[in-house]
């Protein structure tokens, strides 16, 4: 089945209509749009250390979709008509750029950022906790970003969750939130002064680069070590549904 053909059914007949004619799984291939669908599941979120988490506790998360790579600096310029970043190219992730800037390109692409929680649950692998991929960090990065998915996926086939540049995440930042986070899709504290980003860059010692590592930011913050991704509710199925 080719797109030109299931554009001009659903033209014609929308998509229920076209379910008679066409698969299933043909539609959701045509809905295609670098993303990878996380199916809900539950896992322990945190680390052993204040910094990283403490204390480890079980979270449940819904379905989601979470962005194959970093945002590019391709994208981002498309979408907001300029690039913030330092380290130039077209498919390096975009850097030095502010959570509002993050907030906002995702909000216009149709997707959001993801929570604290959905981000670890994807970079480890759905909560696998194996195959999370490898990662430019200080040791290999040459002092500089590099163009996204060059580095092995994690276990969902997810590039760059770790290392090449810290993600922004929709979460406020409280040192002591995970002791009264509740179980099922945290969405962390209400208010703060400052910002989750996850995942560790090109700059980092392999201290930071792990998937409960946590850094909290001035959502102000413009870093040629910090950039995003984006995410959005529900599985790749559900949203054709």
């Amino acid at each position: 089945m080719s797109n030109g053909r299931l554009s001009r059914c659903l033209a014609g007949w929308g998509l229920l209509g076209c379910l008679g004619f066409f698969p299933f799984a043909g539609i959701a291939s045509a809905a295609d749009d670098g993303m990878i669908p996380v199916p809900a599941g539950e896992f322990k979120m945190g680390g052993p250390k204040k910094h990283d988490g403490k204390p480890i506790h079980t979270v449940r998360v819904d379905a989601f979709r979470i962005d194959k790579f970093e945002v590019t600096q391709k994208d981002f310029e498309r979408v907001m008509g300029s690039n913030p970043s330092k380290f130039k190219g077209e498919n390096h992730p975009v850097d030095s750029v502010t959570w509002d800037k993050a907030k906002e390109y995702c909000g216009k692409v149709g997707k959001r950022l993801p929570t604290e929680a959905e981000w670890e649950y994807a970079a480890r692998g759905g909560g696998k906790d194996s195959g999370f991929g490898t990662y430019w960090y200080k040791g290999n990065s040459g002092k500089a970003t590099h163009p996204v998915g060059e580095m092995q996926p994690n276990a969902l086939g997810i590039y760059d969750m770790l290392g090449n540049v810290w993600e922004w995440v929709a979460d406020w930042f409280d040192a002591d939130y995970y002791k009264a986070s509740p179980r099922d899709n945290p969405k962390g504290p209400a208010s703060g002064t400052q910002r989750v980003a996850r995942g560790g860059s090109w700059g980092g010692a392999p201290l930071s680069v792990r998937v409960f590592f946590r850094l909290k930011l001035d959502p102000a913050t413009q870093n040629n070590a910090v950039g995003f991704r984006c995410a959005a509710s529900g599985s790749a199925g559900s949203m054709l549904l």
